[in-house]
C-alpha cells in the first residue's frame, strides 16, 4: 500500500495537471460594429480560430494568460496578451491603406441586349399553368383509402427534368 501511495505521489509530481480555461470575447471595429471572420491566432497552442457572425469567439486553452494575434483584410493586425477567464472586448482599427483607397465598383457593359420576358413554359402537351382540381371524394365511403406522396422528391424531379432539358423552369413547377 505504501508503494502504491508513493507511486501515485510520484506521478502527480512528474505529470502536473494543467487546468483548462475558456477564452472568449468579441471583436468589433472602431464604430462598434461586430467583425465576422477575423482570424485569431493563439500563440501558446499555435492554433487558428475565426470570429463568428456577431464577432464573437470562444475556445479552450490551458494557459491562464495567453497571446493572441488578430488579422482581417482592411484592418490593422493586432497582437495582445489576454487573461483567459475574462471576457475580451477587442477593437480593430481600419488600416490606413484601406481608408485612403477608393472602394471598388462593379462595372458591366452590355450592348444590343434584347429583353425577352416571354418564355415558352409548354413542353409537348404538359403545362404547369393549369391546375385541374379533383372531384370531392367522401372518405366515409372509403375508410381504408390511403395516399402518400413525397412532395419534395417530386418537386426536385420536376426541376431536374427542366434543367436537363436546358429549358426555363416555370415559376409554378414547385408546389409549396
Amino acid at each position: 500500500m505504501k508503494k502504491l501511495a508513493t507511486y501515485c505521489l510520484t506521478l502527480f509530481v512528474i505529470f502536473p495537471s494543467f487546468g483548462q480555461f475558456y477564452l472568449r470575447g468579441e471583436v468589433k471595429d472602431e464604430n462598434n460594429k461586430p467583425l465576422q471572420g477575423v482570424k485569431i491566432f493563439v500563440h501558446s497552442s499555435r492554433s487558428l480560430f475565426q470570429s463568428g457572425m456577431q464577432g464573437s469567439f470562444g475556445f479552450t486553452t490551458n494557459k491562464e494568460y495567453d497571446s493572441l494575434s488578430l488579422t482581417m483584410d482592411g484592418y490593422e493586425p493586432k497582437t495582445l496578451r489576454v487573461k483567459s477567464d475574462a471576457w475580451q472586448k477587442i477593437t480593430l482599427q481600419t488600416s490606413a491603406d484601406q481608408a485612403t483607397k477608393s472602394k471598388q465598383k462593379l462595372i458591366s457593359v452590355t450592348s444590343n441586349l434584347a429583353q425577352s420576358a416571354k418564355f415558352n413554359h409548354f413542353f409537348s402537351d404538359e403545362t404547369y399553368f393549369q391546375l385541374v382540381e379533383n372531384e370531392f371524394v367522401n372518405a366515409g365511403n372509403y375508410p381504408n383509402t390511403g395516399f402518400s406522396l413525397d412532395v419534395d422528391k417530386a418537386s426536385y424531379s420536376n426541376v431536374r427534368r427542366f434543367i436537363n432539358m436546358k429549358s426555363v423552369v416555370p415559376p409554378d413547377a414547385v408546389k409549396i
